[in-house]
């Protein structure tokens, strides 16, 4: 298992954190920089999120998707100096 230190602008961690909770094979250590407890009972629902952010989070999920089906072999590929060598 790979482990991701992230730094989340305050005003959008309790989005990311019901983001990265909703994602079935992402383990969550529940404590903050500084060392505070996660509000585990603070739940945000489609709800209260922006416009902006329900787009957003449909593309993050899409994007995981896609990363697993391209891991398991089910979507194509193309080298890297295939696509700089369009540019």
């Amino acid at each position: 298992m790979k482990q991701i230190i992230l730094n989340i602008k305050d005003g959008k961690y309790r989005f990311f954190m019901e983001l990265i909770n909703s994602l079935d094979f992402v383990q969550v250590q529940d404590a903050t920089s500084s060392s505070k407890e996660v509000d585990s009972k603070a739940k945000l629902t489609w709800d209260d999120l922006t416009d902006d952010q329900k787009n957003e989070l449909k593309h993050i999920k899409g994007a995981f998707k896609q990363a697993e089906l391209l891991k398991q072999g089910k979507l194509k590929t193309r080298p890297a100096k295939d696509l700089l060598n369009e540019l």
